[in-house]
């Protein structure tokens, strides 16, 4: 797993002239082995408490009110680049939110620094 974080560091760094510091486990699964080694790596891992549900492609409709239903302030919403209807999608949530008067800002923002726990959902836990 180090070698393959690795690499794929490498590559965004040649793209992008810049390192991730998060990571977010694919399909959320993750044990307490696999948290340890991402955060050895100096990562910060980050899961999400909204998911669009894009990746099932149920369409634009379900989607938005998916999002719109469970999102509350300093929520993590995982859409996905690949996901059908998402392109559309989005800019509706964005729209809905804005007029709402929440404040769009980096993931990086909402998480704690230290002193903090992963709960069974990857949830933030100050200790």
């Amino acid at each position: 797993m180090i070698k393959e974080l690795e690499v794929t560091n490498a590559k965004i760094l040649e793209l992008t002239g810049n390192l991730p510091r998060l990571f977010r486990f694919p399909e959320g699964a993750y044990n307490d082995a696999v948290v340890q080694t991402v955060q050895q790596a100096g990562f910060t891992t980050v899961q999400w408490d909204v998911d669009s549900t894009d990746w099932k492609g149920y369409g634009i409709e379900k989607e938005y009110n998916t999002v719109v239903s469970k999102t509350k302030p300093g929520s993590i919403v995982l859409f996905h680049n690949d996901g059908k209807y998402t392109e559309k999608t989005l800019p509706q949530v964005i729209e809905h939110f804005k007029k709402e008067g929440y404040e769009f800002v980096k993931v990086s923002d909402l998480l704690m620094k230290e002193n903090y726990y992963l709960n069974s959902e990857g949830k933030q836990i100050k200790k």
